[in-house]
């Protein structure tokens, strides 16, 4: 039997007979959703759905539960029967559309539920969740190959680059969060049905955008939800994905760039220009730096990457210069973090406040990140001073992305203008 053929008599008689409805309640059938199952109400409060693979969702539903018991629906009953799976959630809930008064009354209360659960994270876990929910992505089955290519090597390296901070919390959120899922007992209590994308996330503020569209969020923000919703609603592929593209790349140039330097990577670097940009890192615990300390790395020249420095240094305090780039071209710095023995040292997410510039380069001011156009070989910055109290593996993760003159003249063309004319001061 085809769950979505299930009639409101059927689902009826087969949740009397579970006990867990009575005779007075009314089933209210929900629209399909393109899932192969069904989904509706009972008039006594209770949300059902009926499907395979709900034992993933009865899961989340309990931890949610678990996690913020003040507003989040009770799981009331899961078992199979028919070939299929049913779980239902609830709490003597009585209203359905709500006022707007009850709506405002509901986000407060709901905020600060999310904000008893906040805790501390790592910019390496933030990470981590933006690769499982690409690789989530990825294996949709309408997602084409040059869709899975544009996700993991541009928008993984965007969001991960503009949408991570340094200092990264993580609290639960709903994952879906709409008016209809929303619901108010007598005695005003709120109640979040439909958990089925509820988690704890670095990202939770993007859980308001679909309550409140004119919530104010980082853009970047915005992107990575119309790519969330893809995950709600599969069959919004090709819609989704080209509005989070204009929000991370405005004019299309870094996805033009991209796609043309895979297809470069496989056929081979062009005869013209390396294909890639070579980056360097010098550490010294004075004011002189040297070739022997230096550790050299490749990058792709388009997008967002993530420049990984990994050095050997003895107990001490060092000074360290990163030269972005071995040749002209404008470099943005968007955040840096220095590791060692497990334990962050240093970290930044808006470089262009506190690193300094020398050599063959200028700053373009900017509002946190670093923007700095190099008319030589030699650009360099300087990062703060260290202190390494023993000795080992130090790592330095610069976030970066680089673009050549003809490009930084075309984008940035009366800045550098205004900069030049100024005798090579920063400039608004």
């Amino acid at each position: 039997m085809n769950a979505t053929l299930l009639r409101s008599e059927e689902i009826t008689s087969i949740l009397l007979a579970r006990g867990c409805t009575t005779e007075n309640d009314q089933i209210r059938l929900l629209p399909d959703e393109g899932s192969a199952g069904r989904r509706g109400w009972v008039s006594s409060g209770i949300w059902f759905r009926i499907g395979h693979g709900l034992d993933r969702l009865a899961d989340r539903a309990r931890e949610f539960y678990q996690a913020c018991p003040e507003i989040a629906a009770r799981p009331l009953f899961f078992f199979e029967e028919c070939g299929w799976q049913w779980f239902g959630c609830g709490d003597e809930i009585c209203s359905d559309e709500l006022r707007e008064d009850q709506l405002t009354h509901a986000v407060s209360m709901m905020e600060a539920a999310f904000a008893a659960t906040d805790q501390p994270s790592t910019t390496d876990a933030a990470e981590g969740e933006i690769d499982a929910f690409l690789d989530e992505l990825c294996r949709l089955p309408d997602f084409s190959m040059l869709d899975r290519e544009l996700l993991t090597r541009y928008v993984g390296n965007e969001l991960k680059a503009r949408l991570v901070g340094c200092n990264p919390h993580t609290r639960w959120a709903h994952g879906n969060l709409t008016a209809q899922a929303i619901r108010m007992g007598k005695s005003g209590q709120v109640r979040l049905l439909e958990p089925e994308f509820a988690s704890r996330t670095h990202f939770f503020a993007e859980d308001r955008l679909r309550l409140d569209r004119s919530f104010e969020v980082q853009p970047v923000l915005r992107a990575y939800s119309w790519l969330r919703r893809i995950l709600i609603d599969p069959k919004s592929v090709r819609p989704n994905l080209a509005r989070a593209l204009r929000i991370l790349d405005a004019s299309g140039r870094a996805v033009r760039q991209s796609l043309v330097a895979q297809i470069a990577g496989e056929m081979g670097p062009p005869t013209e220009a390396p294909a890639n940009v070579c980056s360097k890192l010098y550490a010294s615990q004075t004011d002189a730096f040297t070739e022997d300390s230096a550790v050299t790395i490749e990058l792709p020249r388009s997008g967002w990457q993530r420049a990984r420095f990994v050095l050997a240094l003895a107990a001490g305090s060092f000074n360290f210069r990163l030269d972005p780039a071995m040749e002209p071209g404008l470099t943005e710095i968007g955040r840096i973090s220095v590791r060692s023995s497990g334990m962050e040292l240093f970290s930044c997410d808006q470089p262009g406040r506190v690193l300094s510039v020398s050599g063959t380069c200028f700053p373009l001011k900017s509002e946190s990140s670093l923007l700095l156009l190099s008319y030589g070989n030699d650009p360099q910055v300087r990062l703060p001073r260290v202190a390494v109290e023993s000795g080992g593996e130090m790592t330095v993760d610069v976030w970066m992305q680089w673009r050549s003159l003809a490009s930084a003249f075309n984008e940035y063309g009366p800045a550098l203008a205004s900069t030049c004319a100024s005798g090579g001061t920063s400039v608004t």
